[in-house]
């Protein structure tokens, strides 16, 4: 037999040089110090410098080389000026979580010295701190109370937070770097709904060792949560989880809608926290240092600042919603709120519509409102009403929805709750007695006519409960405002109809899953009246439990104008 030569692939020739290079590579740097690196960049000579860092970035570093560099670099950390800026960064990055107790330790005193002596590093070093935070997507549901659990996900995030509290703890300054990498680390809100998840988690755990935190925490929390809100609309969750609606669902299944399912995880952990947080601040022997108030005021502020000025949110706002339900006085204080922002004339119309809309909101649909806080402000409503159309009468006022607006929104507010409450408003004699002394008759029968501009299906409510209880006769003036409604069509080329006020409803049916086991026990639903109940069923609309719908039959009352007055155009051109 013959020695036959091996024949080898120019890919296989190329691993092989790139193989012996990394070699010889290896053997020279292993030997090369900090300090050798500190004195060459002082001499303006950076070859060792550049080959030492991408030895660094390249390299797999056995742990006693590891600790042998960390705790040579600590020694020079007040000579590692902006020159060796990449070198600092470089070994920030160093995975340092997955190794030994003692390597931990030496990290931990190179990261601290090095932001004491160089504060300009604390913004990289406290990002590569938050890094693991968004790595434990699959680390599953985080307890960091429960100390039994061994998991290396949870032991590295443990780390993070260690050392976290350390630079907290020591340097001041560090606080404003933390707001600010846990604002600009927050991932984007179409990320997987098990990384933005984990990601709060790890934020409620940052503000539990650092109380002073709290607020920033929720507010950027808060804030995120209301991205995923509005772009998470009722119409795309109910269209997307109503395709397979006959198949039996799985529990705990995911929400079809990925926005929704992602807000729905966050929304649970947040309302998890003001649940703990609410009970433990009532233990004497809870160790819990914030009160029931201090949470309200935090998460009411945040209402007021962040989400009452947003338009088209649907689920955030049932945060307050929850923590009212704890005390009567926080829904009394929440109320007390929203009735000040009604009778600020300094603020915007909008704020004051917005807020007409959460009262009535909040009035009909918390279980836990008392009946005689109901019937108060259903009093302050009327007399915001009727006060306002006096004023009106003793002058020539435009009666237009853009001059009114705050008034038609308070009307629609009283129209609202009585639909909506009718069978709490007139189970007995004493309440009917009540609503006779709004004074509905007046209200509805002034020049300036609210229910024109009332939507359709809360004008008609409304009205079957006044006939019912021969309250107010609205009928007469619904059918009026019909006919002038249709005289309007006609008259306007466009063919637009009435304006009505905006849709707003912020506390229809919450439509998330997960969470919703928090507001379902405290949530009223919609009850027909009894008048109501009495149309025959082939007669009457479909009925939903929202208001918030459009008269079908004057839309397609303008599209056939349109084809009508095409037609006539095409005939006299002819």
């Amino acid at each position: 037999s013959s020695i036959l030569r091996n024949s080898y692939s120019n890919a296989e020739r190329e691993k092989a040089k790139v193989a012996c290079l990394n070699r010889v590579r290896f053997s020279f740097q292993k030997n090369v110090t900090i300090r050798e690196v500190v004195e060459a960049v002082s001499r303006n000579e950076y070859d060792k410098y550049n080959d030492f860092v991408s030895y660094l970035k390249k390299e797999e570093l056995e742990d006693e080389e590891f600790l042998k560099i960390i705790t040579e670099s600590r020694q020079f950390v007040q000579s590692m000026g902006p020159k060796l800026s990449e070198l600092i960064k470089v070994l920030l990055s160093l995975n340092w979580l997955d190794r030994n107790q003692e390597i931990a330790q030496g990290y931990g005193n190179f990261f601290m010295d090095l932001l004491v002596a160089h504060p300009s590093y604390a913004h990289f070093g406290v990002s590569r701190l938050i890094a693991p935070w968004l790595d434990s997507d699959k680390a599953g549901p985080l307890d960091f109370s429960d100390d039994t659990t061994d998991s290396p996900a949870r032991k590295r995030l443990v780390l993070t937070h260690s050392l976290m509290l350390r630079a907290l703890s020591v340097i001041p300054m560090v606080y404003d770097v933390v707001l600010d990498c846990i604002n600009n680390s927050f991932p984007y809100f179409k990320r997987p709904s098990r990384m933005i998840s984990c990601y709060v988690q790890n934020l409620l755990h940052l503000q539990e060792y650092s109380p002073s935190l709290t607020t920033h925490v929720f507010n950027i929390i808060v804030r995120k949560m209301l991205d995923m809100d509005v772009n998470a609309p009722r119409s795309e969750i109910l269209e997307t989880e109503s395709e397979d609606e006959n198949l039996d669902k799985l529990i705990d299944a995911p929400m079809k809608h990925p926005i929704a399912e992602t807000l729905d995880c966050v929304m649970q952990i947040v309302l998890e926290f003001i649940d703990s947080s609410v009970k433990a601040s009532e233990n004497p022997q809870s160790t819990n240092t914030r009160d029931v108030q201090f949470i309200f005021k935090m998460f009411i502020t945040m209402f007021d600042e962040i989400i009452l000025p947003s338009h088209n949110t649907h689920h955030i706002q049932f945060l307050v919603f929850y923590l009212c339900s704890f005390k009567t006085a926080l829904a009394k204080q929440f109320l007390e709120l929203l009735w000040n922002k009604i009778n600020d004339p300094n603020l915007s119309s909008a704020i004051r519509q917005a807020s007409a809309g959460y009262l009535s909101g909040f009035l009909a649909r918390a279980k836990y409102i008392p009946e005689d806080l109901l019937k108060e402000y259903l009093m302050k409503l009327c007399s915001f009403a009727h006060n306002y159309i006096q004023r009106c009468d003793s002058v020539i006022s435009n009666s237009s929805l853009k001059a009114n607006v705050v008034f038609y929104s308070v009307c629609q507010a009283v129209f609202y709750l009585i639909a909506f409450r009718s069978r709490d408003l007139t189970n007995h004699k004493k309440n009917l007695v009540f609503l006779q002394t709004l004074q509905l008759s007046g209200l509805v029968s002034s020049n300036l006519n609210p229910l024109r501009v009332c939507l359709p299906d809360v004008a008609t409510a409304f009205a079957s409960v006044t006939r019912s209880h021969q309250l107010a006769y609205c009928h007469t003036i619904l059918e009026k405002n019909a006919r002038r409604r249709l005289a309007t069509v006609y008259d306007n080329d466009m063919g637009k109809p009435q304006e009505y006020l905006e849709t707003f409803f912020p506390f229809d049916p919450y439509l998330l899953e997960k969470s919703g086991k928090y507001i379902t026990p405290i949530y009223v639903q919609y009850q027909f009246t009894e008048a109501e109940e009495r149309i025959p069923h082939s007669h009457s609309r479909k009925r939903t439990d929202s208001f918030a719908q459009i008269m079908d039959d004057i839309d397609d009352f303008i599209v056939d104008k349109k084809l009508r007055l095409s037609e006539s155009e095409n005939d006299r051109n002819l």
